[in-house]
């Protein structure tokens, strides 16, 4: 996902919302584009999320990064998302219109 650090992804939606005591992020991506993963509870999948503070073009600033200086494109710092069959319960409020349909409401 290399890219110009000011221009969004076409394959991804991407939304940030600032809280009292940080943000919260959230990143869609579009099946199509990852179909050949096995998407199955207790199954995993390399997970590095970067942050960049480039709002003035494609230099940035800082960079916030899960494995710290480490190498970006070298998976063995990665972190995990390891799937689940059981729903996670998240309000409505400011998510991604894109996934809602599909994600359950805290009642």
């Amino acid at each position: 996902m290399d890219g110009n650090g000011s221009r969004e992804p076409d394959y991804l939606k991407i939304k940030s919302t600032k809280t009292g005591n940080g943000y919260v992020c959230e990143v869609a991506l579009e099946y199509a584009n990852v179909k050949s993963l096995d998407f199955k509870a207790g199954k995993a999948m390399g997970f590095h999320p970067v942050f960049d503070d480039a709002d003035d073009g494609a230099d940035r600033k800082l960079q916030m990064t899960w494995t710290g200086r480490e190498a970006h494109d070298q998976s063995q710092g990665f972190g995990h998302i390891i799937f689940s069959d059981k729903p996670m319960p998240v309000r409505a409020r400011g998510k991604l219109s894109v996934a809602w349909g599909g994600i359950k409401t805290q009642q």
